[in-house]
């Protein structure tokens, strides 16, 4: 096992160990009945922000390090590599999910939907895989092309997304009155204090445009609580208080708007979009599990014939107490047949550890270059000299010389081909990239460069130059070379 993989197994198992320890505190704190009135007793499974902030601080560095060009093409590459690993995740995850279901508490499931926020971690220095196994390649104009379709496809989703809450919540809100009756208010807030939320005064209102209690809201100053015109008895209030308290302490208003992200970055995936429907069922169910274990007494009829009565319609970023009849009769199967279920933390571990350690196994090779450009820097092949070519002993220090049979065919074999970027922040090349190789010290009038040729990869670096080694994929370019007999051992001797 090499180097980089035991150091990224390690920090995979150490962020696993922290995600586990937080969420069995996460479920001892939802269930203590004596936890302090100023704690917050609901809180994120998971913060649902990271992966969308970090790709846009990642944007702001690039444009800053490389320009516009260079930002393009650093996103596209890490968004890309993104994708790959989310959409293998979503599909394993949809096959799963059946099972999962019966076997694992709701918010285990409502977890699982989650990890994928955590790849941001992928790209630091403690994390750094050697190499991806697989490099699918992409013509020059399809990565230009596939990246213009991708990013207004992206874009298009997001600005959908966020459009449709909006015109939603002015839907909703603009024939909304305030609830005033003091019993109904009082209820709210001993909910309110038994969430932990006594700084927080959400406003409660009613509109006709719902059928069903909500929340709609993502920032705590505009979040509102909506019931609809209609006659609710104290102990329903009760519940309906306590599941949307439940959704606003775990911010999963938020976490709706994460999904909405993971579904733009897949817009062309339909296994995305039905992705969004099953985490937000998770969601939910999470939810009716949380609050049917802190109420006291038999109230799990009482909380079903609610959810029948009051089944609607939710869009955009919000939260509500019944939604759409396909997903209302499984809840309803949930809530009176709940069964019993594992905790789930093991489940959850595996999970997270194998998103973490196979983050980068399948990335992209873009922006194809012929060796010609990438080897000669403009200069013509009858004006290179070869120095030396040379491969280094399992010591690491001395050397095995190779001749060279025929420069020309050297030169023309090796420009014949085309190598492809693979992006560099995610791959620890020089751990990863193991013998053979052999590297070739080559002059151009003053200029002197070396190029090292791995079984797939290409390292193009400039002598004592300000320029760092750069890393294209190119398969089997020196098995080939040394079958054709272009380079040749020149002893079996070692030089020191």
């Amino acid at each position: 096992m090499s180097f980089p993989t035991i150091l990224r197994t390690v920090f995979a198992l150490f962020m696993t160990a922290a995600l586990a320890w937080g969420l069995h505190l996460h479920g001892e704190r939802e269930s203590d009945p004596e936890i302090q009135p100023e704690k917050l007793r609901y809180t994120p499974f998971l913060p649902v922000s990271l992966l969308p902030a970090m790709m846009g601080v990642w944007a702001l560095l690039f444009w800053c390090m490389f320009g516009l060009r260079g930002m393009a093409e650093n996103l596209l590459a890490i968004g890309f590599t993104i994708l790959l690993q989310l959409s293998l995740y979503t599909a394993c995850l949809m096959a799963l999910l059946p099972l999962l279901r019966r076997r694992l508490r709701p918010s285990v499931c409502a977890i699982l939907w989650m990890l994928p926020n955590y790849l941001h971690l992928c790209f630091n220095g403690a994390y750094r895989i050697g190499i991806p196994r697989v490099v699918l390649k992409l013509p020059g104009r399809w990565f230009v092309r596939l990246g213009i379709v991708w990013f207004a496809g992206f874009a298009a989703v997001m600005l959908w997304g966020i459009g449709a809450h909006l015109r939603f919540r002015h839907v909703v809100l603009s024939q909304a009155q305030p609830v005033t009756e003091p019993d109904i208010l009082n209820l709210l807030g001993r909910e309110r204090d038994h969430a932990g939320q006594r700084k927080k005064r959400y406003r409660l209102v009613q509109s006709p445009a719902v059928q069903t209690p909500m929340t709609i809201g993502l920032f705590s100053s505009s979040t509102r609580i909506v019931l609809p015109e209609r006659t609710y008895t104290m102990e329903e209030l009760q519940l309906i208080f306590r599941h949307e308290m439940v959704h606003i302490g775990r911010g999963d208003s938020e976490a709706k708007f994460y999904l909405l992200f993971c579904t733009a970055l897949g817009w062309w995936n339909p296994l995305m979009w039905l992705a969004r429907r099953r985490s937000a069922d998770d969601l939910e169910l999470s939810c009716d599990e949380t609050v049917l274990h802190s109420i006291d007494g038999d109230c799990r009829r009482p909380y079903a014939e609610l959810l029948l009565r009051t089944a609607g319609d939710q869009r955009g970023f919000t939260t509500c107490l019944s939604a759409s009849a396909g997903a209302l009769r499984y809840r309803l199967r949930q809530v009176m047949n709940p069964g019993k279920r594992t905790s789930g933390l093991v489940v959850t571990a595996v999970a997270f550890t194998l998103l973490l350690t196979n983050m980068g196994n399948i990335t992209v090779g873009y922006l194809p270059e012929r060796c010609s450009t990438l080897l000669l820097n403009g200069a013509a092949a009858d004006t290179i000299t070869v120095e030396e070519a040379y491969t280094l002993t399992d010591s690491g220090i001395d050397k095995i010389s190779y001749r060279i049979t025929d420069e020309t065919a050297l030169w023309n074999y090796l420009l014949q081909h085309e190598a492809y970027r693979v992006n560099q922040l995610l791959y620890d090349f020089e751990l990863g990239l193991q013998d053979p190789f052999i590297t070739l010290w080559y002059r151009s009038g003053e200029e002197q460069r070396a190029v090292t040729l791995y079984q797939d990869y290409i390292q193009s670096m400039h002598w004592l130059g300000p320029e760092k080694p750069r890393y294209y994929y190119c398969p089997g370019i020196l098995t080939e070379l040394l079958d054709s007999g272009i380079l040749v051992r020149d002893n079996s001797i070692a030089e020191p």
